[in-house]
């Protein structure tokens, strides 16, 4: 029903928002080779102890021509009212002519003063919208760019995990986000025989294909 519902909207026109932590134990896969009796180097063996593991928290939004990521504050909660504070800083470009605005079902999202918020300042707001459909929104697959490629550094504090988040978020070329989000045209959601809900990407023009 929900892609029913949109079937006519055009991915280049969403702007599709996220949230997302990072820490220095994520190591992109990466794996260090020991003898039987030989211990990890402590960077392999993850970041433990009193503080615990320095990580960052991040909202990001990206769309055709725009991919912008907010560091959010260590100590910070993210309420309603944070949120929408968040969401202020890019009022300008979220309300361009014909454009949606994705974000997913998280508490502070779906808070009626969150809505009402939006709704005020005119910004279109597919809603509710669908959950455990990462493949709906291509904010996902910048965030497994950035997490393989930061995890690389082995970054070993929260000042230099910083640093290569934004190094990285900015190193990625605009126009694989426009192809991102033009991937977004064809893509439909349904139930399948044992009644699971699932949702399948159908992107022949689209720079990767995924079924959840």
């Amino acid at each position: 029903a929900f892609a029913t519902e949109h079937q006519n909207l055009k991915g280049r026109d969403g702007f599709y928002s996220d949230e997302k932590w990072f820490d220095c134990n994520d190591h992109a896969g990466f794996f260090e080779w020991c003898a039987e009796d030989e211990d990890a180097s402590p960077i392999m063996r993850g970041q433990t102890g009193k503080g615990g593991v320095p990580k960052i928290h991040v909202w990001g939004v990206i769309g055709h021509g725009i991919k912008k990521l907010f560091i959010i504050p260590l100590d910070q909660n993210v309420d309603g009212e944070y949120y929408t504070s968040i969401i202020k800083r890019y009022l300008k470009t979220l309300t361009r002519k014909g454009a949606f605005f994705v974000q997913d079902g998280a508490p502070p999202h779906r808070k009626k003063t969150t809505l009402e918020f939006l709704r005020k300042n005119k910004v279109n707001v597919l809603w509710p919208w669908v959950a455990r459909s990462p493949d709906c929104n291509p904010v996902e697959v910048c965030w497994r760019l950035v997490e393989q490629q930061v995890g690389v550094f082995m970054c070993e504090s929260r000042v230099e995990l910083e640093a290569k988040l934004m190094e990285v978020w900015n190193s990625i070329d605009q126009a694989v986000v426009d192809k991102l989000c033009d991937a977004q045209d064809e893509w439909r959601v349904f139930f399948d025989g044992a009644g699971t809900f699932r949702s399948v990407a159908l992107r022949g023009n689209g720079p990767y294909n995924r079924t959840w």
